[in-house]
């Protein structure tokens, strides 16, 4: 093949795999209703911006018609701006982190071409779009997946400044990809961007410039992409940022309370494993690989997502989707170990065993779910369940393309696989899924009847306020509820199963609707 042919060639391979991923990530994209709690409440907060009529209702967060100090503007703003294009509804809910997720695949592309080749850059691609964690955020609307394409932005171009410091555009990238990181989700997008490459080339010695004022013109463009809001922000309410820093900042990475969910030190080993699942059955052979032959740029995505990992861990809130930034520099040194290293016989064995432990895990899944299907119906694992069935079958033809093909084959089979069992997930176990985790069909059941407030009692009705768009009205304590059965006579209350006992004793109260894991009482029957 000639050079201009195996451009062409390359180039083809290349927009066909960014078409697939568009496919991935956009098709079914509203075929289901929206997730609790969190899918609802940034949902939400959108949609109340989305209506907003005044100035200070388009630059501040709203949740249930109330000041949200929890996160800043710029999610919310794009969020609101997909719902005027696609609608108020999932599509527009969720356009953001798909859209998003395309665009961390195409640093990713553009980053790993620079520091390897074009095919290496394009497995990276699978391998990141095939992993679990990106996969299943790049589909559900909230601001993870906007934070984690600012990260790998201005980390990837940070790094690449570092190894061209001549290159001073770069670090501009850097910096605003900073300030936007900023606007989404506060202060680790700037401490990641600046900390973990200067931290490289440090360790690397790479000659960066030592004078501030190298970085002056850099740290003012990050000031302007993300002082603007914040200063208007501390006029408009200057509660705003003080409970932001002090109690979404300091006291969730300081405090340990089950507010801001805690959990213990080891608690993103096995977080990672899941997020980049199946990929991280390779990830013994990737640390081998990087151990005795990896070069300078896969040593940098070790540091890259260990720097992520680390941080979050000495937090004591956390949740997993925090490292979800860590799996694209995770998803770039894998395909590097399976497309330079597969020929070594040590690495071979070890992605072998990988994949071995994936058959076998997905062979007996259908099973596993089928039992806790059957002793809890209403958990979300009972609606996978019957999809499952597909899985051993999956597993069977990626046995005999490995055996037929051999281990390159065997790993594209598994990034085929992740695609279909994303197809299967989403348009047919997905809209089940929503049923139970969501309040779609709650909103059906109250907006069919005449409008009467809604109680939610112990529990955050997020997307019900989506669908409804109006308050609803929270109640934590029975003489909450009390105060509200003696102003109404037809009262909405939506609650969890464990209390409803505890209703039933303060007034009668008849069922609407019991699936999931929020159900529907009212104060009447309902009618035949």
């Amino acid at each position: 093949m000639t050079p201009p042919d195996r451009a062409a060639r390359d180039r083809w391979l290349t927009g066909g795999l960014f078409a697939l991923a568009a496919v991935v990530l956009l098709v079914n994209l509203g075929h289901y209703g929206l997730w609790d709690p969190d899918e609802g409440r940034h949902s939400e907060i959108a949609r109340e911006l989305f209506d907003a009529t005044t100035w200070r209702g388009k630059l501040l967060p709203q949740h249930n018609f109330q000041p949200y100090h929890d996160k800043p503007i710029l999610y919310y703003w794009l969020a609101a701006l997909a719902l005027g294009v696609a609608g108020v509804n999932e599509l527009g809910a969720r356009l953001v982190s798909a859209l998003t997720a395309l665009g961390t695949l195409a640093v990713v592309f553009v980053w790993c071409r620079a520091v390897w080749d074009r095919r290496t850059a394009r497995l990276a691609v699978a391998v990141l779009l095939t992993s679990a964690g990106f996969l299943a955020i790049g589909r559900y609307g909230s601001l993870d997946m906007l934070l984690t394409c600012w990260l790998t932005l201005g980390v990837a171009a940070a790094e690449r400044w570092t190894a061209a410091p001549e290159r001073r555009s770069l670090l501009y990238v850097a910096a605003v990809a900073a300030g936007l990181g900023m606007l989404t989700k506060g202060m680790i997008a700037p401490l990641f961007v600046g900390a973990i490459p200067l931290v490289f080339a440090l360790l690397t010695r790479r000659p960066i410039p030592r004078s501030p004022l190298a970085y002056a013109g850099p740290l003012l463009a990050f000031v302007a992409v993300a002082a603007p809001w914040y200063a208007t922000a501390q006029v408009l309410d200057p509660d705003y940022l003080r409970e932001f820093f002090l109690v979404h900042h300091l006291a969730r990475f300081s405090e340990d309370t089950t507010t801001f969910h805690a959990g213990p030190w080891w608690y993103y080993g096995p977080g990672v494993l899941l997020v980049l699942f199946p990929w991280s059955l390779v990830l013994p052979a990737t640390l081998l690989v990087v151990a005795t032959r990896g070069n300078e740029a896969a040593r940098f995505c070790l540091v890259w997502a260990a720097g992520i990992v680390g941080f979050f861990s000495l937090s004591h809130g956390k949740l997993v989707t925090y490292v979800l930034p860590a799996v694209p520099p995770l998803a770039a040194v894998t395909a590097y170990t399976l497309r330079r290293h597969l020929e070594h016989a040590s690495v071979r064995r070890l992605v072998a065993g990988g994949i071995g432990v994936l058959v076998a895990a997905v062979a007996i899944a259908p099973a596993i779910a089928l039992r806790i299907g059957h002793h809890k119906p209403h958990v979300v694992i009972a609606q996978i369940a019957p999809a499952l069935f597909t899985l051993p079958f999956l597993a069977l033809a990626l046995l005999l393309l490995w055996r037929l093909s051999g281990l390159r084959a065997a790993v594209l089979g598994v990034a085929a696989g992740m695609v279909v069992c994303s197809f299967v997930f989403y348009a047919a176990v997905a809209p089940r899924v929503s049923r139970v985790v969501g309040e779609k069909e709650l909103a059906t059941i109250i907006q069919a009847a005449p409008p009467a407030p809604i109680v939610s009692y112990e529990v955050t009705a997020a997307s019900m306020l989506f669908y409804l768009a109006r308050p609803v009205i929270r109640a934590n304590r029975p003489n909450q509820l009390r105060r509200q059965l003696a102003q109404h006579p037809f009262l909405w209350i939506v609650t969890s199963p464990r209390h409803v006992a505890e209703i039933q004793a303060i007034t009668t109260v008849y069922p609407w609707e019991t699936r999931g894991h929020h159900i529907l009482y009212a104060t009447a029957p309902r009618s035949p």
